[in-house]
């Protein structure tokens, strides 16, 4: 993971919480992973978007591997 953008929106406890996940976009190395967690009232708690990939070593963008972009395009 390169970069992490995450907005804090409201206070919550533990197991009161759903959690969606999607990909946005997946290109390349780019790939934008977004979440959203919620109150079970439905409230927005928090709002994120993840990740390029990147070379661990070097830690410079890298093409993702096809078998890790096969799981999230179907």
């Amino acid at each position: 993971m390169r970069r992490l953008t995450v907005d804090y929106l409201s206070p919550a406890i533990a197991g009161d919480l759903d959690i969606t996940t999607w990909i946005q976009e997946l290109r390349g190395s780019r790939a934008i992973g977004c979440y959203e967690i919620r109150k079970k009232d439905r409230l927005l708690v928090v709002k994120a978007e993840v990740w390029v990939w990147v070379e661990s070593a070097s830690m410079r963008p890298k093409a993702i591997p096809q078998n890790i972009a096969r799981l999230f395009t179907k």
